[in-house]
């Protein structure tokens, strides 16, 4: 679960001046967040106007000593330089991180790596205080036949929730009416943990974990 607001870190602003570029492969830089934080997609820029693909990893670390790879042989579109969305694999999006590396390996045409702007999507914090204080409601759980979401947040306006196994694998999808608040889901799948998605458009801006006990 998690705590809201969901807003961005904005690491590098984009403005001109403050593009980070290096030459070589395995070039990397580091984003520092003011607390820990639960990400859940990062937005990244690259040279602007660029028309190649940029290589690169994403690992991120509690400590800045233990590194846990999340975004392994990742590449840009090749045909824009502009905000692109990654999204944290469903395993790691649970996980709060104080520090993010970007990890480059140049690109289509060259050795450079260059990147404009870095916008980190998510959570301060993953566990409310009470139970009553979660912004979206998940019970039982865990479940055995069938699971209860209430959104008890008027602000949250879904329209989806998918469920994913901890390899990434979805389980169950469907669309969310703005209007719907309270639902039932049917538990077809088979003892386990899972991670519950929620969010609008391309973007997942809520999960919490689903323990399915049959």
């Amino acid at each position: 679960s998690f705590q809201p607001p969901y807003y961005p870190y904005n690491i590098l602003d984009g403005n001109i001046g403050t593009i980070w570029s290096a030459n070589g492969d395995n070039e990397w830089v580091i984003m520092e967040m003011k607390e820990l934080f639960s990400i859940q997609h990062v937005k990244v820029a690259f040279q602007p106007g660029q028309k190649t693909e940029s290589y690169f990893d994403v690992f991120g670390s509690e400590n800045k000593e233990i590194w846990e790879p999340i975004l392994i042989k990742s590449a840009s579109c090749g045909f824009s330089g502009d905000l692109q969305v990654f999204d944290f694999p469903a395993s790691k999006s649970l996980v709060e991180y104080r520090y993010i590396k970007l990890v480059g390996h140049s690109n289509s045409a060259d050795s450079w790596n260059h990147i404009s702007e870095f916008k980190v999507f998510g959570y301060k914090h993953r566990n409310p205080g009470t139970y009553e204080e979660q912004p979206v409601k998940m019970y039982p759980n865990p479940a055995k036949e069938s699971v209860n979401i209430r959104i008890d947040d008027p602000a949250l306006r879904f329209s989806f929730i998918r469920i994913v196994s901890l390899t990434g694998k979805v389980m169950y999808e469907n669309k969310i009416e703005p209007e719907i608040k309270d639902f039932r889901i049917p538990i077809t799948f088979r003892q386990g943990i899972y991670i519950v998605q929620m969010g609008a458009g391309d973007l997942t801006m809520f999960t919490q974990k689903l323990v399915v006990n049959i």
